[in-house]
């Protein structure tokens, strides 16, 4: 993975859902992805789920929900505005597993906020994992300072 060095130091992250099946949260509420991979630079809240980027720049962001039944919808947020909207539906309409994925790069300006705000239908239900294996979860990395 390639890590951009400024004069603070490296940014990105990367948290996960650590709870086997997890209560999805009402409203327009953060996910909060309770633990970590990696936390460079100390920019990603465990407690609030958002992440705050520390200088203006071009950041790639990532993330991945599973869901439990019918489908997943979610909203990548950036200051209380919706930039994206992913929804993954399982055809079959059985009690199976769903995905949703977004990889997006954003100009972001210093002090702006990203969380994810999930929508699940059919279920509350998020996977996630105690293990290295991660079923939902967020990132971000600074690829370029501008």
């Amino acid at each position: 993975m390639f890590y951009l060095v400024t004069a603070g130091g490296t940014v990105g992250f990367l948290a996960y859902l650590s709870c086997h099946e997890c209560d999805a949260p009402s409203g327009e509420t953060p996910l909060v992805f309770d633990r970590t991979k990696y936390n460079y630079g100390s920019h990603y809240s465990t407690r609030t789920g958002k992440f705050k980027a520390p200088v203006t720049g071009l950041y790639l962001i990532t993330s991945q929900l599973q869901g439990r039944k019918n489908s997943a919808e979610y909203r990548l947020i950036v200051d209380g505005n919706s930039v994206t909207f992913t929804f993954e539906r399982d055809s079959q309409d059985s009690d199976g597993h769903v995905m949703g994925y977004t990889t997006i790069v954003l100009n972001l300006n210093a002090g702006q906020q990203v969380w994810i705000d999930p929508q699940i239908s059919g279920s509350d239900t998020l996977w996630g994992s105690a293990t290295s294996s991660m079923m939902s979860y967020f990132g971000a990395h600074l690829l370029k300072t501008v």
